[in-house]
């Protein structure tokens, strides 16, 4: 179980088993430019530039040719520490990108909130608008047939009027 880990691990971070790692050299891991540098040196005493098991196998006699053909072995809790701090880092980038989009699809919709909230108030508008325009138009139609009746009532007391009345 422990090996399978071992070998995850280096499948996952082959850059630390190359000479910058051996070399001392400082390695930055950036994951994304919002979230701060994460930077390791890797200690003295883990550095190896070849196990015997590697020279035996490789039957070398000179050690910096199988320094620099064979990656370097770094021990398990080291890769294991390295992977974790990497992992971490990886954790916040999500968790930040997370809150971020988050707070997007918050903005977009209030946005949209907004926006509907405009649309309908528009529709409404229009509504009432349509609304008072069908009740002037009745108002004046409904004015109209009074003037029309009151016309036909004058118009019927005239010939009242004008006709003899026979006397019986």
């Amino acid at each position: 179980m422990a090996s399978q880990q071992l070998g995850a691990i280096r499948r996952r971070l082959p850059h630390l088993l190359s000479n910058h790692a051996v070399t001392g050299t400082v390695l930055n891991f950036h994951s994304k430019p919002h979230v701060p540098s994460h930077t390791l040196l890797l200690p003295q005493q883990t550095r190896h530039f070849s196990s015997p098991a590697t020279n035996a196998k490789n039957n070398t006699t000179s050690d910096a040719s199988s320094s620099s053909d064979a990656p370097p072995s770094i021990d398990p809790q080291t890769l294991s520490a390295i992977y974790n701090r990497q992992r971490a880092t990886y954790k916040k980038s999500v968790s930040f990108l997370r809150k971020q989009y988050f707070a997007e699809i918050q903005s977009q919709r209030e946005r949209d909130a907004r926006l509907a909230a405009i649309q309908k108030a528009k529709e409404e508008r229009a509504v009432l608008e349509r609304r008072r325009i069908k009740a002037a138009k009745s108002a004046r139609n409904a004015a109209r047939e009074v003037e029309k009746r009151e016309e036909r009532r004058r118009e019927f007391e005239r010939e009242l009027a004008l006709t003899p009345v026979p006397i019986p």
